[in-house]
């Protein structure tokens, strides 16, 4: 029986080892490559922002929420009412009584327009859990209280402020108040705006002592 080289043994030990070890070598390869290109899991909840509650909007106002990332779930009642449980956004007076809504949604911002127009009073905009980003994250519920003031309110109350100092600004407010809010006027910025104009026009074109170029100035 022939004796082997000891050099060509080892060589042979050697080919054989590195053979047999090439199938691990490549799993522990393949499992580095795919732990190191694992992303975290998402457990950041969404959040919302909006300058609702900074200032009194008029009842025709739409109010914008943003979120700080897109989200899914946003619903809200289709027409005024009791709340729809199943909803996610409730728009609510101060006797709790819901108002429907259409929400627009452009990426991350939602416009949320109610359905008839917000008489003065205080109001609150509650978001609630069911609105989630995609990872199934849930958002806080978020309530925002804000007022409202109607158009017709709104119009004479700016109205005032600019006749301020005005000869017989007082009564120009008041003739635009009283034409504003006639019968049929409905109180909306659209109705009310153009009403308020003519009674205001009609008052000054009745009176002798209005500095005419100065008032209406002042009105528009």
């Amino acid at each position: 029986m022939s004796k082997k080289n000891p050099k060509s043994m080892f060589a042979w030990c050697i080919r054989t080892l590195a053979v047999s070890l090439v199938p691990t070598l490549l799993l522990v390869s393949c499992a580095s490559d795919s732990d190191s290109k694992k992303e975290p899991a998402d457990t950041t909840a969404p959040t919302l922002t909006s300058t609702l509650g900074t200032k009194a909007i008029t009842g025709t106002s739409d109010m914008v929420v943003t979120f700080s990332e897109a989200v899914e779930g946003v619903t809200g009642n289709a027409v005024d009412g009791a709340c729809d449980a199943t909803k996610t956004v409730k728009l609510t007076d101060a006797s709790g009584s819901c108002y429907g809504m259409v929400i627009v949604a452009t990426d991350e911002t939602y416009t949320i327009n109610p359905v008839s127009d917000l008489v003065s009073g205080s109001y609150s905009l509650t978001l609630g859990t069911g609105i989630t980003d995609a990872a199934g994250n849930a958002l806080s519920e978020t309530t925002i209280s804000f007022t409202v003031n109607d158009a017709l309110t709104t119009v004479i109350a700016n109205l005032t402020a600019n006749l301020a100092g005005i000869d017989e600004g007082a009564a120009i407010a008041a003739a635009a108040k009283t034409s504003a809010s006639a019968t049929g006027v409905t109180n909306n910025l659209l109705n009310v705006i153009p009403a308020a104009f003519e009674g205001a026009l009609d008052y000054m074109n009745d009176s002798d002592t209005i500095e005419y170029a100065t008032a209406l100035t002042a009105v528009i």
